[in-house]
């Protein structure tokens, strides 16, 4: 109980946190056999992206209602499956905590042949860290011309008095 309280407290306060697992966007047995799915959580000022991606370079964006259809260059894709075919099963790989803002931290995993990785963000390894180059390079040229943040109240300041 204690515990849980002192979370609720850093958490409310702002304080960094340590990333973890959270529930999937994506289940990763119910996707298409083949092929990948990268995923980057929301934060308080930038939307959630899942990016499905096929062994060609066809990928499918998905943020909130928006889909969008992409032709990847034939290497991005390649690399990331040389990767994911290095790394085995993406469950074993080990999991890593790393500090990230609670409210501005996000996530990054990938979810191929049935299982998840961990957050990639927090790499343990080598091949961790290939994929998560594979997975940023991929976010970025995937996401290029779409909203990155989420629109903001305009605080607008009151008149000083005369």
């Amino acid at each position: 109980m204690m515990i849980g309280l002192l979370s609720v407290v850093l958490i409310a306060a702002g304080a960094p946190v340590l990333a973890d697992r959270s529930s999937p966007a994506i289940d990763p047995s119910r996707q298409s056999p083949g092929v990948a799915v990268i995923e980057r959580s929301a934060a308080t000022n930038l939307a959630g992206f899942s990016i499905t991606v096929t062994r060609a370079g066809v990928a499918t964006v998905r943020s909130g209602l928006t889909n969008r259809f992409i032709d990847l260059k034939q290497e991005l894709a390649r690399q990331l499956y040389a990767d994911l075919d290095r790394a085995g099963k993406l469950g074993e790989l080990p999991t890593g905590h790393c500090m990230k803002s609670a409210s501005f931290g996000t996530t990054t995993t990938i979810a191929y042949g049935g299982q998840r990785s961990p957050d990639l963000q927090c790499a343990q390894n080598a091949v961790e860290r290939s994929l998560d180059a594979d997975a940023q390079t991929i976010l970025r040229t995937a996401t290029t011309g779409m909203p990155q943040g989420r629109s903001l109240p305009t605080m607008i300041a009151p008149a000083s008095p005369k």
